[in-house]
């Protein structure tokens, strides 16, 4: 059985929960940290909801947990710009309650005294070149640890985002970016052009690869810690998303887990029926297009002064999925 070396980087909300859960019910991955960042909430909030997520199951002794960057690195600085940044749509995410927490009991755990930074640097730089990075919040983290100490790229064996979006959008003043490449798109860029091996799970294919209420309710069944929150989680999405579904395509009775696909095709690459190695960056330019990731399937680019070049194809880009195989690996991880 293979083994992966996994880092988890998350802004946590009600999927990077269940994406969680699942990574630490898998055998194929030894869970080596998980990084909060802000995002979905501030980054005390996202760092207490891993936190309650780990405690839950009774993963605190074996889960360590490293606080990251509280802010974007520039896009705040003009408040015009990212006035909601933190983030603080009571209704997106799915956690209108119980001040932003996610609904689990309240823990006594306490994140690492090393901020998520130099664990990146620290833990990279004393690896194999053997570890893969599961991205699924902004990537404030991982910029600002490639700026700091650009050699850990060449000691990152992948890494698997959430973000970017094509069709499908939910975040800037157009509705076209993705939220976690819209909340840090500098910092999204810095990685794009890290040379890392980048696999990159958009909007458009988690919204087409939702978890259905009888599956939902049927981790609940299984009795398991896991199953209940991971339930939970979902069922909360259902109700909260019914506002948007007419527009995502996502489904009656069904909510998009956006972050808990990365670690289903993680764990079994066949999840990902069509993957694509292309061009991406990102606009940051402030504009209305700011935060909306740019993709070229193009052979060639052509540079400012004419000059037609090789294209660098930086991404392997996840343009669909295996619904029902996603949906069964949850199964079988939560309900364990």
């Amino acid at each position: 059985m293979e083994k992966y070396k996994v880092i988890l980087d998350v802004d946590t909300g009600t999927d990077d929960a269940v994406a969680i859960l699942m990574a630490m019910a898998a055998e194929e991955i030894d869970l080596l940290g998980i990084c909060s960042v802000n995002g979905n909430r501030n980054v005390e909030l996202t760092t207490d909801n891993t936190l309650r997520v780990v405690d839950f199951v009774g993963k605190g002794d074996e889960v360590k947990v490293y606080k990251g960057c509280a802010l974007p690195l520039v896009c705040t600085l003009n408040k015009d710009r990212r006035p909601l940044i933190p983030y603080g749509d009571k209704y997106f995410d799915g956690q209108e309650n119980h001040g932003n927490h996610l609904d689990l009991p309240e823990t006594s755990l306490q994140p690492q005294d090393k901020c998520a930074v130099s664990y990146y640097i620290d833990t990279l730089m004393a690896s194999e070149g053997d570890i893969t990075i599961v991205a699924v919040g902004p990537l404030t983290n991982l910029a600002v640890a490639m700026r700091a100490e650009p050699r850990i790229c060449s000691k990152i064996k992948e890494i698997m985002i959430m973000g970017a979006g094509l069709e499908e959008g939910n975040s800037g003043p157009l509705q076209r970016a993705e939220f976690n490449f819209w909340a840090d798109p500098e910092a999204a860029e810095i990685v794009l052009q890290s040379g890392c091996k980048l696999t990159i799970v958009p909007l458009d294919v988690t919204h087409k690869t939702g978890i259905k209420l009888k599956e939902a309710q049927a981790f609940e069944d299984s009795g398991t810690k896991a199953g209940y929150a991971a339930a939970t989680f979902i069922k909360r999405r259902i109700k909260n998303y019914s506002n948007f579904q007419h527009n995502w395509h996502i489904g009656e009775e069904t909510a998009a887990v956006h972050d808990a696909l990365c670690i289903a095709g993680l764990l079994d690459r066949s999840v990902f029926t069509k993957v694509v190695n292309c061009n991406m960056h990102m606009d940051y330019s402030g504009g209305t297009a700011d935060g909306v990731s740019v993709v070229s399937f193009k052979p060639v680019t052509r540079d400012l002064d004419g000059i037609f070049r090789p294209a660098v194809k930086n991404v392997d880009l996840v343009m669909e999925a295996d619904r029902e195989k996603f949906a069964a690996i949850m199964h079988e991880l939560v309900t364990k």
